[in-house]
């Protein structure tokens, strides 16, 4: 081992080496011989560490408990810490240097092994606390996720909008025996489900849906208002007709439709080859869905 000048200090680009020539004497016997005693301690950032303000008038235990200092770097760190107040140096004499030494390196020892242990029981302590919260976060996560989704659920569930509102644009329509009803003037058409050219409704999705139409018919026109299911079956019908008064009437329902299904009116004249039918919102015919499948 190279001999060095009694407290030479180096600093190395990444650790602080300190080395010095200490004669070593036994307590036990005296003998006058020396030999080199070299002390290197490797840390990356001790430098900072030791002239930060946050060791000034503090404790050895609680600066490195508090510094975060990794388990395989306590006992150089707590050496270093130990060592430089003490001023372990060749000036003094051998018996004072050798007890002084010993000393040194038990208490470092010593607080290396304690806050080892100590912080290990703190961080196991904060790191089942941490684990706790971290779970009751995790739990609400999961119970909002569910709340969530449960609501999505429902909101991708609810029926879309589907209705319509159509009524004859001009004051007074004539229609021969079994024409269908040509609504021309569309209030609400929500959904596309309406056609003003085939006078028909075609439901875009399967479901209930409530139907209203309502006929009013000139004085001396009689016959009727057939509601007809995909243009063929006739689903009901509504009388109109007086000789001599105008006459009104109303039929609401609700039907089943498969997707694609189609709904139309058309007139049936009774003993008349036309029906004079009074047009604007006096005949209408309109319907919603109430429930899809």
């Amino acid at each position: 081992m190279a001999s060095v000048k009694p407290d030479e200090i180096r600093w190395g680009p990444s650790k602080f080496v300190r080395t010095s020539t200490l004669p070593v004497r036994s307590p036990m016997t005296r003998p006058a011989a020396s030999a080199v005693f070299e002390i290197t301690l490797f840390d990356r950032h001790l430098s900072a560490l030791m002239n930060s303000e946050h060791f000034k008038g503090r404790s050895t235990v609680t600066s490195l408990a508090e510094t975060g200092t990794e388990p395989e770097n306590l006992l150089t760190t707590a050496l270093l810490q130990v060592s430089i107040p003490l001023k372990i140096h060749s000036r003094k004499n051998t018996w004072a240097r050798d007890m002084e030494m010993q000393f040194a390196w038990s208490l470092a020892i010593i607080c290396a092994c304690s806050i080892w242990l100590c912080r290990g029981s703190d961080d196991y302590g904060s790191l089942e606390a941490i684990v706790m919260q971290l779970s009751q976060q995790v739990n609400q996560l999961q119970a909002r996720l569910e709340a969530s989704e449960s609501q999505i659920s429902r909101l991708t569930k609810l029926d879309p909008s589907v209705i319509f509102t159509v009524q004859l644009s001009h004051s007074t329509v004539t229609y021969n025996h079994l024409d269908s009803i040509l609504f021309d003037q569309i209030l609400i058409n929500e959904g596309g489900g309406y056609s003003p050219i085939h006078g028909e409704f075609t439901a875009p999705l399967s479901g209930y849906y409530f139907v209203n139409f309502r006929g009013w018919v000139m004085p001396g026109s009689v016959g009727y208002m057939h509601l007809r299911l995909n243009g063929t079956v006739e689903v009901t019908e509504l009388p109109m007709g007086d000789t001599d008064y105008q006459s009104a009437s109303s039929k609401s329902l609700v039907l089943h439709l498969e997707k694609g299904s189609t709904l139309s009116t058309w007139v049936f004249g009774e003993g008349a080859t036309s029906v004079a039918i009074m047009g604007q919102q006096r005949t209408s015919f309109m319907g919603y869905l109430m429930k899809a499948d």
